[in-house]
């Protein structure tokens, strides 16, 4: 993925769009070495090198209130390794859209 990015996607059984964007590959490794879990807002918030695609976040929120569930897992594939970085909620979408998509509903 460009820009030493990492794609991260959405491997539930609701589907498999791509959902949060990019997180930089430093902030990546650091995680990764340490074995810990990224949570969601570090994906979303000033770490991460890309602004996700506002159609995938309307996607995920679509499949969220359609589906009546409370998160979706999200998966970066690095080198064909899957590693889980956390859930993505409505509530994450919400503050998505504030930041990025200029505050629409």
């Amino acid at each position: 993925c460009g820009d030493g990015g990492v794609v991260v996607q959405d491997v539930s059984e609701f589907g498999d769009e791509e959902i949060v964007g990019w997180i930089t590959r430093t902030k990546f490794i650091e995680n990764f070495n340490k074995n810990q879990e990224c949570k969601v807002g570090d994906i979303m918030d000033k770490n991460f090198s890309r602004i996700p695609p506002s159609s995938t976040v309307l996607a995920a929120e679509l499949k969220l209130k359609n589906v009546g569930t409370f998160s979706l897992p999200i998966i970066a594939i690095h080198f064909g390794k899957e590693i889980p970085m956390g859930y993505l909620t409505l509530d994450d979408i919400k503050d998505i859209k504030k930041k990025y998509l200029n505050g629409s509903n």
